[in-house]
């Protein structure tokens, strides 16, 4: 009967501190390493931070948009005039004073800015401009504040509202009284809108009447 072989225990005591660094190198190396905690089963995921816009950033598409501005004037809001009217351009001069049309309104036709309730509104249609002189030669001279009030008579008694005035500025200084500034005044009817502008200073009254182009509104 044929006996085991034997192993020779000197490899193994030569071997033995080799084995024992090797031992101590893994422990250490296992416990520097912490694994990541795993999520356990069904939960939840973080939830991402939502992006914030900025005050340099686009809106998005779906933004409301901007508010139309509101209407500055709109003429139908002053009532409507009953009276007979007269032909263009409406008003006769003062007793006394002859009409003096500007050159600028040999075209008949044209724009004018009016003052109305704060706001200056271009205003297109037939135009007439006058210029008069307060003391004319041989005849009765009137002051620049009885020729703002005979006006304001006249076109009031046609139904005119007084829609706007005008501020004190180079043209008319501070000094110039209040019923001589340059006053606006609409007369409205169904077929016919006049603006009207009366000023005065202490030479000269002015003029200006615009009847505006009405367009009937369908039967």
């Amino acid at each position: 009967m044929s006996s085991r072989p034997t192993a020779d225990p000197t490899w193994l005591h030569a071997a033995a501190p080799a084995l024992a660094l090797a031992a101590t190198l893994c422990l250490s190396n296992c416990k520097d390493r912490d694994p990541a905690p795993e999520s356990p089963s069904g939960a939840e995921k973080p939830v991402q931070p939502v992006a914030t816009i900025g005050p340099d950033d686009a809106l998005p598409a779906t933004a409301p948009p901007a508010t139309s501005p509101a209407v500055a004037f709109d003429a139908a809001s002053v009532r409507e005039s009953q009276a007979w009217l007269p032909p263009f351009p409406l008003l006769k001069p003062p007793q006394g004073l002859h009409d003096a049309p500007m050159p600028s309104n040999m075209a008949g036709t044209g724009f004018e800015y009016m003052q109305a309730r704060g706001h200056p509104m271009l205003v297109e249609g037939r135009v007439h401009r006058a210029r008069y002189a307060l003391s004319p030669a041989g005849a009765r001279a009137w002051t620049p504040e009885a020729f703002a009030r005979h006006y304001a008579r006249e076109i009031t008694a046609l139904g005119g509202i007084e829609i706007g005035r005008e501020t004190p500025s180079v043209t008319f200084p501070p000094t110039t009284c209040e019923v001589c500034l340059p006053h606006t005044y609409l007369i409205r009817q169904r077929s016919r809108v006049v603006w009207i502008e009366v000023a005065s200073q202490a030479d000269r009254g002015e003029l200006t009447v615009v009847e505006q182009a009405v367009v009937d509104p369908p039967h």
